[in-house]
């Protein structure tokens, strides 16, 4: 007579029915595992999209980012030069990184009017011709939300509008007239046209 050890557990033996409700119960539990992954994959995404984007500029964008030198502060750029990303501006942010400005760049000189839509931080801009020259320059303010829209224009045609952090006008002692040299950027010929 052959005897099995007393400390080996017997198999537990399941009939067809109960395995085939195993595993369909195990099919079921990694199909909900999956849709729970990309539920969170997506939470994490929108997140990143509304409130990430105020932390660091587009990456896409600051892999072609540029950078300028203003009174001896380097301030790196993070250009924009698609319609969708011009019009998005720094509407949402917050803030600005530490020695970053947002340069919008246009692939022709024209007169240019900005806004402060959706804007929750007040913004230095710097409108400049082909040349780098400050044709004009504003402290524009954060708007609230029954405050009429006020316009900021270049009043002459310019090429780039730059945008810094609140004080950088005052604090580097910036004036109209002034030549910026941006370092970088793409030629206005690939800028995308509106």
């Amino acid at each position: 007579i052959h005897r099995r050890p007393q400390n080996r557990p017997r198999p537990v033996r399941v009939d067809r029915r109960k395995r085939r409700t195993l595993t369909m119960s195990k099919s079921f539990a990694n199909t909900l595992l999956v849709i729970v992954a990309l539920a969170a994959l997506f939470v994490v995404f929108f997140f990143y999209l509304s409130v990430g984007a105020s932390y660091a500029p587009d990456t896409a964008l600051a892999r072609a980012a540029g950078f300028t030198e203003l009174a001896g502060e380097k301030i790196r750029l993070e250009v924009v030069a698609t319609n969708p990303t011009r019009y998005r501006g720094m509407s949402g942010r917050d803030s600005f990184l530490d020695g970053w400005g947002m340069l919008f760049a246009y692939p022709e000189e024209q007169v240019r009017i900005f806004c402060m839509r959706d804007c929750l931080i007040d913004i230095d801009i710097l409108f400049l011709n082909r040349a780098g020259k400050i044709v004009a320059m504003h402290e524009m303010k954060r708007e609230g939300l029954t405050d009429p829209e006020r316009l900021y224009s270049s009043d002459t045609p310019a090429m780039y509008a730059l945008e810094l952090r609140a004080g950088t006008i005052k604090r580097l002692h910036l004036k109209p007239g002034m030549t910026v040299s941006l370092h970088n950027v793409p030629p206005p010929h690939t800028a995308e046209y509106e």
